[in-house]
């Protein structure tokens, strides 16, 4: 299993935000993440090398910075019903031809809405690489 594919099973044993899981997103993503010692369990990245660190995007606990997740040329849908079924779908139209049936690219149940589309989201990286999700 790829380490996407680990964090995807972590996520989705997730009962809530967690700020350790959005710095493996953030590293997932490419970004390397420090710590600060004197402030304990809060990550730094640098979303563009050599101009500033900055918060690890809270992306477990915020819709909003989940859905910088989402690939570009994904649609979306979230259904928040009771807290253990929050699902998220990500899709996108078929190759080609853009007026079809858009396909499914990456879907997810989970705790939460933001961690739904978390999962969804890196379901949907996963595919675009061609890897089993």
């Amino acid at each position: 299993m790829s380490a996407l594919g680990e964090l995807i099973t972590k996520l989705e044993a997730a009962k809530g935000p967690d700020r350790r899981l959005d710095e493996a997103i953030c590293e997932s993503l490419g970004y390397e993440v420090r710590w600060d010692h004197r402030l304990p369990g809060r990550g730094f990245y640098e979303p563009v090398k050599g101009y500033s660190w900055q918060d690890v995007p809270a992306y477990t606990h915020s819709l909003d910075e989940a859905l910088t997740l989402v690939p570009k040329g994904c649609g979306y849908t979230l259904n928040g019903g009771s807290i253990r079924l929050c699902v998220a779908e990500l899709r996108r139209p078929p190759e080609g031809d853009p007026d079809g049936w858009w396909v499914t690219v990456g879907s997810a149940s989970a705790s939460t809405l933001a961690i739904a589309l978390c999962i969804a989201a890196l379901r949907a990286r996963l595919a675009q690489q061609g890897e089993p999700a």
